[in-house]
């Protein structure tokens, strides 16, 4: 995975987070301007992020610990030897899952991750 699917996958792994952020400080527009763009087309996601950071003030060379969180109510347990991926393969992210946990979310386009063998 290179530093820019990287980048992105944990972008979309802390998008409830960084909603939630962007809401209480009151810049919401601006990231959804940001999550409409990837979703349109995933070529311009790391300059897209890159000016995102930059609107914020932060650098762009990591974005601390993951976080990974989920969605209540969903509780199948995926069949063996694969792995949830994004939706619409825009990201190299992937989760694995322990039977009982919700299926992660990918909030750049509101869908649950798609399993992949």
């Amino acid at each position: 995975m290179t530093t820019e699917e990287s980048r992105l996958a944990e972008f979309c792994r802390t998008l409830p987070q960084i909603r939630a952020a962007a809401t209480q400080q009151g810049w919401l527009g601006r990231l959804e301007q940001t999550v409409t763009a990837i979703g349109t087309d995933a070529a311009t996601a790391p300059a897209e992020l890159a000016e995102l950071w930059r609107f914020l003030g932060l650098e762009t060379h990591g974005r601390g610990p993951d976080v990974e969180f989920g969605r209540s109510g969903q509780m199948p347990t995926p069949p063996p030897g694969g792995r949830y991926v994004c939706p619409h393969r825009v990201c190299t992210r992937y989760e694995s899952r322990v039977p009982g946990e919700p299926i992660g979310a990918c909030d750049l386009f509101g869908e649950s991750l798609a399993w992949q063998r």
